[in-house]
């Protein structure tokens, strides 16, 4: 039976080359995902070999998951003098690491910031001019040697050295005594790796509490291979609770484990699946294949059972036919995926996103995509190889009718429907409960809101698999309805609509393939511009001001966006409205807020209400900003006031600081002037005592740091308060299109770049953000689908080129009576079009509404959600599936015409 399974293999490979090929791109997915999880625990495993150094042995906690008081000890709890003086231990270095930020002047630059060692073997990085920072020194730092030129330092010099992006980070100086090297770049990801002594620690993150709150997890030991069991004894006696001494291998064991277990495995896993769907669609495509293949061999099946062939054989014929495919598809899909994942290893092409990866061969990469293509491919082979048993030899004798016409199955049809009405009550109710929970305001106070989309997910997978289960009715009457439309256009359109209805599991199976792959980017496009509408909508509301510029810079300086900082921005295409303010930042006196705190507010000083009302999204209209007469919000925390109160307001004042001038407009000033000229000394106490009349005013996030008072600006002219900062507030053009805007918050951010600590936020500055965010994740995903819409679309033409080769008497015919080739091929491009363009219709329609379902589940908390139409994923998903069709028939059609009637005649 398996050389007649052969030459059957032989005689129909051109029909099995379609499934092939999706065989292929599916396990060639699954074994670069593989690839890519290795490449992610092997650089990870670089690393923290080279974290090591020379170190052999190191404290850690072994059990991170059941461990409660892992990572639980800072630096004074762990007795790194007593574990120093254990006879054996040669070096030691606890691992304190944090990025930091070096800076000369006005260049900076961020870098990942080590703790030194009073040893060289147990340094992470080379040393390639100096010597390493004492650990023990005050103020010391050696620098990656392009960070040191790019600043402009050498050694001996002195360097700024800060925490990026933190509020209240203070300062630090330190001299430069070395520069270093990371020859295995397993800092690249971190702008490279410099060495700081203690004390840097302590002054630049201050907000921990100094060096002795710095949480340690991790202290690395050189110790003596003579002495390790003796040493081993006593650390162990003198460590925390939670921490243990560990081999290198045993950590980096640990540290592997926890990573892959948060971080690679989780990658791996999310990939897969667009594998694993790849090859569901795919399945499609091969069960296709062997229901023609088998249909056409039934004279075949039926004269092998006259000479004594048995079910059981004819089965195992098909399944032996499966088997034979998956297994040479699949092997050539994992030689696909390892020269693809090689190719983009070796062109570092990952180390955009900080991997700097290797192409590492395992066993899952060869087994688990064979595995893959192997079961599925014998999956959708079954219900053929069923079909086969049921031959009688009498059909031998019989005219060969390879049309299905078969009734679908009743009971098949009450499963579906029972399936998409369970999901559509299980969305009313998800969507129900969340309404209760909104108004009763339980959201935030547990898991209900996850709990509530997990319902929707199940909801929208319940109704989705009921419509795949029904396609076999609903499909082909949908396709009847659009093909007796485009009938009117001419006979070939009506041939075409009357082949699509000839097969309507096959037709079925070739639109639920595609309708897959369209309904999950369909989904993914609109959930994505809801959640654009959504969150644009919700920072309009939260914001009163499009646009803020404000220092937050907490080093005592009078720092902020200069005079001419200011010009430059208000002179910005799409900037329309522009308001330079002093600063000064206070505390309001007698007043805390939920946690207990002090409630910290910004008092910020303008001419009057009609200058605010510029650049204000919030009505003015008979507020005074005079004298003690300021405005207050509405909504802030801790705030519990009401218009008409007297508010004490403590300042922070700085003695001998300076105050800029601002222009006497509510624009920005003219002329160009620096932010330290003009300036005029002041004294001021360590703090100052303001009272003021509370005008109430629902605005909200004026200010990037604390509750915003709008106080009178002659306070800050005659010398009452000292401005700390400058803030700017601006208006943006509404008229602007998103890309103006991206373009005007690009410039403006430019602006602001030279000077240290300013950020720029607002709603204008949050969209971008988010919108970004959304539209990376957007694209990666519809990226990852594509591979099962790419299978899909072979699919189409796999179906095409069955129906070419079934009607080949009917082609023969029809080209006899006079139809031209031309027509011909118009005929079979409308059947691709029929199936693509109603599949993808539906695909569009069903994955809107499941957007919206998501959408209002996820962004219902934040205030009313958007439920747009994505015109622009939309259309461009129709295109795609109609180009793709009409490609997709052409290889069909050529076979089609290519036969002369009288030849198509005799064969067929």
């Amino acid at each position: 039976m398996w050389s007649i399974t052969i030459k059957l293999m032989s005689k129909n490979v051109k029909m099995l080359v379609p499934a092939g090929i999706a065989i292929v791109v599916g396990t060639a997915f699954i074994a670069a995902t593989f690839l890519f999880g290795n490449g992610l625990n092997d650089a990870m495993a670089r690393q923290l070999t080279n974290q090591f150094a020379q170190a052999n042995y190191a404290i850690g906690v072994k059990d991170q998951v059941n461990n409660s008081d892992a990572g639980a000890h800072v630096l004074k709890k762990m007795p790194l003098d007593r574990i120093e003086t254990i006879d054996g231990v040669r070096a030691i270095r606890p691992d304190i690491s944090n990025q930091i930020q070096a800076s000369k002047g006005k260049e900076h630059y961020s870098i990942q910031a080590i703790l030194s060692s009073h040893s060289s073997r147990m340094l992470p990085v080379r040393l390639v001019e100096g010597r390493q920072p004492d650990p023990d020194a005050k103020g010391e730092v050696a620098l990656p040697k392009p960070v040191a030129q790019r600043i402009g330092v050498k050694v001996g010099d002195t360097v700024k050295l800060d925490e990026p992006s933190e509020q209240f980070s203070s300062s630090a100086t330190a001299r430069l005594v070395g520069l270093t090297d990371d020859p295995d770049k397993v800092y690249e990801a971190y702008g490279g790796a410099g060495l700081v002594s203690l004390d840097v620690f302590g002054v630049v993150f201050s907000d921990l509490g100094g060096t002795d709150e710095i949480p340690v997890n991790t202290v690395y030991l050189d110790l003596g291979p003579a002495k390790v069991d003796a040493a081993s004894e006593q650390i162990n006696r003198v460590i925390p609770q939670g921490y243990d001494l560990m081999s290198r291998q045993e950590a980096s064991d640990v540290n592997m484990k926890s990573m892959s277990r948060n971080g690679t495995n989780v990658i791996t896993t999310f990939l897969l699946t667009f594998g694993i769907l790849a090859l569901l669609v795919a399945g499609l495509v091969i069960a296709n294949t062997f229901q023609v293949l088998v249909a056409q061999r039934r004279r075949t099946f039926a004269l092998l059972r006259t000479i004594g062939a048995r079910k059981a054989q004819l089965y195992q014929s098909v399944l032996m036919e499966a088997f034979s495919l998956g297994l040479v598809s699949s092997l050539l899909g994992v030689g696909a995926g390892i020269g693809l994942m090689a190719l983009v290893f070796k062109n570092q092409l990952l180390d955009g996103i900080g991997v700097r990866a290797q192409l590492v061969l395992t066993w899952p990469v060869l087994l688990m995509p064979l595995a893959f293509g192997l079961v599925m491919t014998l999956l959708a082979s079954m219900g053929s190889a069923r079909l086969a048993t049921k031959v009688s030899p009498l059909e031998a004798l019989r005219p060969l009718e390879v049309t299905d016409q078969r009734k679908s199955s009743l009971v098949r049809g009450i499963l579906g429907s029972i399936m998409i009405l369970l999901g559509l009550v299980l969305a009313f109710l998800a969507v129900s409960q969340l309404k209760v929970l909104q108004s009763q305001g339980q959201l935030a106070d547990g898991d209900g809101g996850a709990q509530l989309l997990l319902m929707a997910v199940c909801a929208c997978a319940l109704i989705f698999l009921g419509l795949i289960i029904t396609a076999v009715f609903w499909m082909p009457l949908l396709m009847r309805g659009v093909g007796a439309l485009a009938s009117i256009v001419g006979p070939s359109a009506r041939i075409a609509s009357a082949n699509i209805q000839k097969n309507h599991r096959r037709i079925a199976s070739t639109g639920v393939a595609l309708l897959i792959g369209v309904t999950l980017v369909s989904c993914l496009g609109t959930g994505a511009a809801s959640a654009k509408e959504t969150l644009n909508h919700a920072l309009s509301t939260r914001y009163s001001v499009d646009l803020i510029a404000q220092s937050v810079s907490a080093n005592g300086q009078d720092s902020g966006i200069s005079h001419s900082q200011a010009e430059r921005i208000a002179q910005v295409a799409g900037v329309e409205q522009t308001l330079y303010a002093p600063v000064a930042q206070g505390e309001l006196r007698d007043i805390k807020d939920k946690q207990g705190n002090p409630v910290r507010v910004s008092l910020v000083g303008v001419k009057d209400a009609a200058s605010l009302q510029k650049v204000m999204k919030v009505g003015l209209e008979g507020k005074e900003i005079h004298g003690d007469q300021a405005l207050f919000p509405q909504q802030a925390d801790g705030l519990e006031l009401t218009t008409g109160d007297r508010a004490d307001v403590d300042v922070y004042q700085r003695a001998s600081q300076t105050s800029q001038p601002e222009p006497t407009s509510e624009a920005a000033p003219s002329g160009d002037q620096d932010q330290d000229k003009g300036h005029r000394p002041q004294t001021a106490d360590a703090g100052v005592r303001c009272s003021f009349q509370v005008q109430q005013v629902d605005y909200s996030r004026a200010s990037v740091q604390g509750s915003s008072i709008f106080v009178d600006r002659t306070l800050f002219d005659d010398g009452r308060l000292t401005a700390d900062s400058h803030i700017l507030l601006a208006r943006m053009d509404p008229k602007a299109s998103d890309t103006s805007l991206a373009e005007s918050l690009q410039k403006v951010q430019e602006i602001t770049s030279s000077s240290e600590g300013i950020v720029v936020s607002g709603p204008v500055a949050e969209r971008m953000l988010w919108e970004q965010a959304i539209n990376v994740m957007l694209g990666l995903l519809v990226g990852l689908l594509a591979v099962a819409v790419l299978i899909a679309l072979i699919g189409v033409a796999n179906t095409l080129s069955l129906s070419v080769i079934e009607r080949t008497r009917e082609s023969a015919t029809l080209r006899a009576i006079g139809m031209t080739r031309g027509q011909l091929r118009r005929s079979l491009a409308g059947e691709a079009l029929l199936i693509a363009l109603v599949t993808s219709l539906v695909g569009v329609l069903v994955g809107t509404v499941f957007g919206w379902l998501g959408s209002y589940m996820v962004f219902s908390s934040l205030g009313s959600v958007a439920f747009p139409i994505d015109w622009g994923t939309d259309v461009m998903i129709l295109l795609i599936s109609v180009a793709a069709a009409l490609l997709a028939s052409v290889l069909p059609a050529s076979r089609a015409v290519r036969t002369s009637p009288v030849q198509a005649l005799a064969e067929a």
